[in-house]
């Protein structure tokens, strides 16, 4: 009997193919003849194959997020975990349980991982799961009905230290405003001119939103707006939904830089804006117009430790911010300098 062991693609397959020859014994020498080497090498390609379109279901989930680069950073951590887990358990991705679930959760808990960091990694195999069953690769998520570790706050520590991040001062966010404010008129109709134009066109009503209502630069493309009762809402982090009402101030923000309309970022990409704002505020800060070459981020910063100095109400302020709980806030009021807040 001649095995042609280079057509078949698994173990099951071989096996199923062996068991068809009619004579026992010529079985038995059949698989007498199969060599190790090229029952390793079947596996090796049909792993090496599932790994490849594993990687691209990745890759289409994480181009697909709308979340800063920070968070896509972690989720592709988070999962790669998973994906380890999995293979030593020689469990596909496809056919992934409940009780799979279950057990990496026990897994995490003896590997030392906090509730915390169970809870991150859970989260990001549980929106890939939900993509995938959006793009109909598999019938239903295997996250339901999963229990999550229970989440953890930190207790605030008191400090001695004065200000551990610097906050921009209102004169160090006019100096950015108006040099937006320089790109967007600027002159000229060469290439550089015309994307220096576009850039600050672009930025100048994200910053403002960012400012005035301190959102997480991950928030920015999923704003929607309501025109007729001049609101808007977005997603900020945990699925959180934030609304807040619009000042004149930002309505005529965004009306003179066309996003006066529903979603008005939702192509807006985080790294393109972090991209262009630290160009502007590392020139700034070379010219001594600003002490520090803030970040998107640092805007969060400036309204918190500004909220909290004018209306001393942090139950609120949390609110605004998305926060777990007022003890969050508190920790992050101290990292900007705000002291004996609870």
């Amino acid at each position: 009997m001649t095995l042609p062991i280079e057509q078949k693609d698994s173990m099951k397959d071989i096996i199923a193919f062996l068991e068809q020859s009619p004579n026992k014994a010529e079985f038995l020498e059949a698989l007498k003849k199969m060599r190790i080497d090229e029952i390793k090498r079947i596996v090796k390609d049909k792993v090496k194959q599932e790994k490849f379109k594993r990687e691209k279901v990745l890759k289409n989930f994480l181009d697909d997020r709308q979340k800063s680069e920070r968070t896509i950073k972690s989720y592709k951590q988070e999962i790669g975990k998973f994906f380890d887990w999995i293979d030593n358990k020689s469990i596909h991705l496809l056919e992934v349980k409940r009780v799979d679930i279950n057990k990496y959760i026990v897994y995490m808990g003896k590997k030392g991982f906090s509730n915390n960091t169970q809870r991150l990694g859970l989260a990001a195999l549980s929106s890939l799961f939900r993509y995938m069953e959006a793009e109909e690769q598999i019938n239903k998520s295997p996250f339901i009905q999963i229990k999550y570790p229970k989440k953890v706050y930190k207790k605030a520590v008191r400090t001695d230290q004065q200000q551990t991040i610097p906050v921009m001062n209102e004169n160090e966010y006019q100096a950015i405003m108006e040099e937006l404010e320089t790109r967007a008129n600027r002159k000229g109709n060469r290439l550089c001119d015309i994307r220096a134009r576009e850039a600050a066109t672009a930025l100048i009503p994200i910053i403002s939103l960012m400012a005035a209502y301190g959102l997480r630069i991950g928030s920015i493309a999923g704003i929607e707006i309501n025109k007729q009762e001049s609101y808007f809402s977005t997603i900020s982090k945990g699925g959180k939904v934030l609304t807040f009402d619009l000042t004149p101030e930002i309505v005529a923000a965004l009306k003179k830089y066309k996003c006066w309309k529903k979603q008005p970022f939702e192509q807006v990409k985080p790294v393109n804006i972090h991209m262009v704002l630290k160009r502007i505020t590392q020139r700034l800060k070379e010219e001594d117009k600003i002490r520090y070459a803030y970040t998107a981020h640092d805007f969060r910063h400036h309204f918190a430790h500004n909220h909290y100095r004018e209306n001393k109400d942090i139950v609120a302020l949390s609110r605004m911010l998305g926060h777990a709980s007022i003890n969050v806030t508190d920790i992050y009021l101290q990292s900007v300098g705000v002291q004996n807040v609870l």
